[in-house]
């Protein structure tokens, strides 16, 4: 199975890539007044959640009259793997949501989360229209481009929200917070914005020769380091780290031309690591983080691990313990809050809080596995790794800046699923994630 377009569409094209720069900015005062009126928590990700379905159905509209006026055409001379394991990915979504212990739930998600059906059904929307009409070398430039120069504002942003500059307050969040979240409304998704960013910007800095780009990629990624520390998360950090690394092997190994380049990028930002650390002290930030994960560590050797990483460690053993009674069609899409066991002692000894609603596994397979099941989890397992593999044998035909662009966003990709190992999934942040798998993908078709 495979899709035909029609290479033109520009106009759409521009709202796509317009549409993935603003996002950040869609906060409650640029919300529809309905939408304000609704919330009593001016929750940035709420609006968000909610333009992206209204993008979600503009996009379905768009291709269901293209359809119609065979200007896209579906083609079943050759099987697609790839696309067979998004279109089942969504089928199972769709089967779980029919079989949920709250339908209505599922379609529409849970409160303050939205990642029901629709957001799913965006998703691979967003995944589809990026690997079939981004195929262009200057389009995926584009979208890089208009990614990099947006995340720029939030990231300034972060910065001085840290210093108690916060012009537009999300009223959900406690007042003397010093970890920055810009127009997120939680630090963990505004870290895992910025990972994704700081990769495409280091793409971006890898792949332009020309001297005042370098220096201002580098005050960019500068930048985005600098609000992703202000975070205070560990899961982001790690994933820095990760794609570093894997960065810095596959240049030593095939473009040494590059290795005094990215030296230098590397040092920079270990310097304002450092750095920050320093100012910070010994009573804030990353030394007080680190000192947490040293007494979570001695939490786990005095067997009360449940206590490992923020109570994650509680979390996923409960979950796990739910598994076997929604293993084949799950309990449907974000309905982890109903399904969940509600044992207020154990809440209280870990979570610190009896009435507290856990609604989110914090391990994105392990969300997957007990509201959508095992199959949808295999397909989704199927999909991702697909793309990769297609990606990594499709790289020896590319050389120069094409072969890095290629390499970085499997990278993005990878940092998204090294961090998604303790985050949850966000219709703030996963968009950019099913977009960037999709512009993955696009150059395999291409090359």
């Amino acid at each position: 199975m495979e899709l035909n377009i029609n290479p033109k569409f520009v106009w759409v094209k521009g709202a796509f890539l317009l549409f993935f720069g603003l996002f950040p900015f869609f906060i409650y005062f640029l919300g529809d007044p309905l939408i304000y009126l609704k919330y009593s928590i001016k929750s940035h990700d709420m609006i968000k959640a909610t333009y992206f379905k209204y993008f979600t159905v503009g996009l379905l509209l768009w291709v269901l009259i293209q359809i119609l006026r065979k200007r896209i055409r579906i083609s079943s001379n050759r099987i697609n793997w790839i696309i067979m394991a998004a279109i089942l990915f969504l089928g199972l979504a769709v089967t779980s949501t029919v079989f949920s212990v709250d339908p209505k739930m599922s379609v529409n998600g849970y409160t303050h989360r939205n990642e029901g059906l629709l957001a799913f059904i965006g998703y691979i929307g967003v995944f589809l229209f990026a690997a079939f009409m981004l195929v262009e070398e200057k389009h995926q430039r584009l979208m890089l481009l208009i990614c990099t120069w947006s995340s720029v504002i939030v990231s300034v942003y972060g910065i001085l929200q840290h210093f108690r500059v916060d012009f537009y307050q999300n009223y959900g969040i406690k007042d003397n917070l010093e970890r920055a979240y810009a127009f997120f409304s939680n630090p963990n998704f505004f870290s895992t914005y910025l990972i994704l960013h700081i990769i495409l910007a280091m793409a971006l800095y890898l792949t332009d020769k020309r001297t005042y780009s370098l220096w201002s990629y580098s005050i960019i990624i500068c930048l985005q380091v600098t609000a992703l520390i202000y975070t205070y998360t560990r899961s982001g950090l790690l994933a820095l780290g990760f794609s570093i690394v894997l960065l810095s092997l596959w240049i030593y190994a095939r473009q040494r031309s590059l290795w005094l380049r990215w030296g230098i990028l590397v040092c920079l930002i270990i310097a304002i690591i450092t750095a920050l650390t320093i100012v910070d002290g010994t009573q804030k930030g990353l030394f007080m983080r680190a000192t947490g994960t040293m007494n979570e560590l001695k939490h786990i050797s005095e067997g009360e691990g449940g206590k490992a990483g923020s109570s994650r460690a509680y979390i996923w053993k409960k979950s796990l313990d739910i598994i076997p009674q929604y293993l084949w069609l799950g309990s449907g899409p974000d309905t982890f809050a109903l399904v969940f066991p509600d044992i207020p002692s154990e809440k209280q000894q870990y979570l610190y809080d009896e009435n507290i609603i856990v609604d989110k596994a914090h391990n994105e397979l392990l969300q997957l596995l007990v509201t959508l099941g095992l199959p949808a989890v295999l397909a989704y397992i199927a999909l991702v790794s697909g793309v990769l593999i297609r990606s990594w044998r499709e790289l020896r035909r590319r050389t120069g800046s094409q072969a890095v662009m290629s390499v970085c966003l499997m990278v993005v990709i990878c940092a998204y699923l090294v961090q998604a190992m303790f985050n949850i999934s966000v219709v703030t942040v996963a968009p950019y994630f099913w977009m960037l798998l999709g512009l993955c993908y696009a150059r395999t078709r291409t090359s």
